[in-house]
């Protein structure tokens, strides 16, 4: 997958050359995101090596931060059956699942954000209840600075805003005041403020890039790619945490017979609320829900990652529905047993009674026993079938392979020198890095002084952003077309050169001289796509009718 390639080259840079206070995308500045991403990444490969799960392992880190963080909130707050469950439901969806098992951003930012909310909650609760809170406020801190370190901004702003929300509508202003803390935003600026310094003092225009313009002026555009309706979360949650999600079905008609109480509205329209207690935590997953999910939805470009932050709120509204229904049905049983009882108990004489109530009673308990048991397999039956659910999507991902540069990989590593240079025509390989395990950069040939270049969101204009930063080592990567001729004769006479591109009509018309050259290697299963040339010595100059000396 592209971001996992990108992501995934940009750490073993860093892990390869040593340096950990810049992400270099082929060997440019790359600042549409923070460190901590790359930071861990880069542990991680010095730690195991060059392979694809490792470059995933801040992926897997903030899974587990954002399990491990509810179940212990709720363990605290709700008991273990809650919390149980919750984690349960939470390992079980196939959208923390898999996005656990992406190398990206998202997973890492939505444990990070998830665990601040978390941690000033249970500051909120403890302060409440007369035990020790301000150990949390300065954790909830430490966890924003990290969030900023992650993806920016969102890691301090959404987690503020759902406290703030939550806390403006069960009226406990001592919560507002306590959770504004000095010592905390000491912490979050010693922690998160260093990094953006260092950069904007070696390079000059980073905070207005990488705060005003991958911020708010991205925020507020409307020219990139995945554009999607108000309709987009809604859909991707319900979707990608199924079998789970249906739990919503009951908890909406729970919902809807809870209103038609006109005592019930008023109580919900009541501006006070008592804080603490089971409804204070629902309150708390409402707003986690919305506020997250109304901001991402704004702007008009929508990527199915970004909402992962709100997981943890709505596995705690499901499991409460859940476990809320299971309660219900076996009241009802109860019920229903103890009607037929009395019912039965009327309807015999005095002298049969004190025998059959026995009996009945033995039959009543077994009854009682196997409904019970059946009322409760709808978690364990849900759970197994979401497990099969996830393992099945994750053998449907392997087994669908995108085009990769992976299958060229054995060959370039037997032949490709030190000294050889590598070319990509046109493209990018993101992951070709990677697999090499290597952090040279490579020469890419495009029509780079196209202005409509920037008005794309793609491999171009991120490489061209970043050689925004690297003037100089721009003006050696990137080849206009009408370059690449001189630039591979220059570069013949003192070494090799493998040139990555595509077999198409179009690219042999521009580059003719690749059609009296034979392919070293060829996409397996997409002919016509791409392919790879050496070019050496002066048989290749002379194809290319490179003057001699």
């Amino acid at each position: 997958m592209p971001d996992e390639g990108r992501y995934a080259s940009i750490s073993l840079e860093m892990a390869i050359s040593g340096n950990w206070a810049v992400p270099l995308l082929n060997g440019l500045p790359f600042f549409h995101k923070p460190p901590l991403f790359y930071w861990i990444n880069a542990a991680a490969l010095k730690l195991f090596g060059a392979d694809p799960w490792v470059a995933r392992m801040a992926s897997i880190l903030g899974a587990w931060l954002m399990g491990m963080g509810m179940y212990l909130f709720l363990l605290r707050h709700a008991g273990l059956r809650q919390a149980g469950w919750t984690l349960a439901m939470l390992a079980t969806m196939p959208f923390l699942f898999g996005g656990a098992q992406y190398a990206n951003l998202d997973m890492l930012v939505a444990g990070l954000i998830s665990c601040t909310i978390l941690a000033a909650a249970h500051a909120v609760l403890q302060a409440k209840a007369g035990l020790p809170w301000k150990p949390w406020v300065l954790l909830a801190y430490l966890l924003a600075a990290l969030g900023l370190l992650a993806k920016g901004l969102i890691g301090i702003v959404l987690p503020g805003a759902v406290l703030f929300v939550w806390l403006v509508w069960q009226r406990h202003w001592i919560g507002l005041w306590r959770l504004l803390s000095l010592p905390g935003l000491l912490l979050l600026l010693a922690v998160g403020l260093p990094w953006f310094v260092l950069m904007d003092q070696r390079y000059p225009g980073f905070l207005h890039y990488f705060f005003i313009y991958q911020h708010f002026q991205r925020f507020a555009e409307t020219g990139f790619n995945n554009q999607h309706g108000a309709w987009f979360y809604p859909v991707v949650l319900f979707g990608l945490t199924l079998p789970w999600s249906l739990w919503l079905i009951p908890g909406l008609r729970t919902a809807w017979h809870h209103w038609q109480s006109a005592a019930n509205r008023s109580a919900l329209l009541v501006p006070a609320r008592p804080l603490g207690g089971a409804a204070s935590l629902q309150r708390l997953a409402w707003v986690w829900l919305l506020v997250i999910t109304v901001f991402f939805s704004l702007p008009r470009s929508k990527l199915a990652g970004y909402i992962l932050p709100v997981l943890p709120a709505w596995a705690m509204l499901l499991t409460g529905w859940a476990l809320a229904w299971e309660r219900s049905r076996r009241q009802r049983q109860t019920s229903q047993m103890q009607s037929q009882s009395q019912s039965q108990s009327q309807s015999q004489s005095q002298s049969q009674s004190q025998s059959q109530s026995q009996s009945q009673s033995q039959s009543q308990s077994q009854s009682q026993s196997q409904q019970t048991l059946l009322s409760n397999r709808h978690l364990p039956t849900f759970l197994l079938s979401a497990a099969l659910l996830c393992v099945v999507g994750i053998g449907a991902a392997a087994r669908y392979q995108p085009e990769s540069s992976r299958s060229a990989v054995p060959l370039l590593q037997q032949q490709l020198r030190p000294s050889d240079e590598i070319i990509m025509l046109d493209e990018y390989e993101y992951d070709l890095p990677f697999y090499l395990d290597t952090d040279r950069p490579m020469w890419v040939v495009s029509a780079w002084d196209d202005p409509e270049l920037l008005r794309h969101d793609n491999w171009r204009k991120e490489l061209l952003e970043a050689g925004a930063f690297d003037i100089p080592s721009k003006a050696t990567l990137f080849i206009r077309p009408q370059e690449l001729d001189d630039r591979l004769c220059h570069t013949l006479q003192q070494r090799r050169v493998w040139i990555w591109g595509d077999t198409s009509e179009e690219t042999l018309q521009r580059h003719a001289f690749l059609r009296a050259l034979q392919p070293v290697w060829q996409h397996p299963e997409h002919q016509g796509d791409d392919a790879l040339w050496l070019l050496q010595g002066p048989a290749a100059m002379a194809r290319l009718g490179c003057a001699p000396g």
